[in-house]
């Protein structure tokens, strides 16, 4: 379910213009929000993007796209569950976000070793 979700909002990513604007988006989401519970992931992989787009990662262009996809399909409140439903709205997120975390389990390891992120 969360590759098949992910599919649908990976053609918005064109470019690293759009990965700068899902950043901010998510970045201003976390400092409403905080980072409890699953906005923890997300904050890990918005800072991996982050310092992809400073230089100071490095992350190949098809997996800094499809990690600001998934952002992104976070951030879309009328994805295919609408986020506003009480208790389902977010359930496809999860699924998205639980898909990516497992698909680049390993290069999310890496950054939390580079970066000194804990795990």
């Amino acid at each position: 379910m969360g590759k098949m979700l992910l599919k649908m909002v990976l053609p918005r990513i064109r470019g690293m213009g759009d990965v700068v604007e899902v950043i901010r988006a998510v970045d201003r989401l976390l400092k409403e929000r905080g980072k409890d519970g699953i906005l923890e992931d997300v904050s890990l992989i918005l800072n991996m993007l982050k310092m992809t787009l400073r230089g100071e990662y490095a992350l190949e262009r098809r997996t800094t796209f499809a990690l600001a996809a998934a952002l992104l399909y976070f951030l879309i409140p009328t994805d295919a569950l609408l986020d506003y439903v009480p208790l389902v709205g977010y359930v496809d997120d999860a699924a998205v976000l639980t898909y990516v975390l497992n698909a680049f389990s390993r290069e999310l390891e890496r950054f939390r070793k580079v970066s000194g992120v804990p795990g």
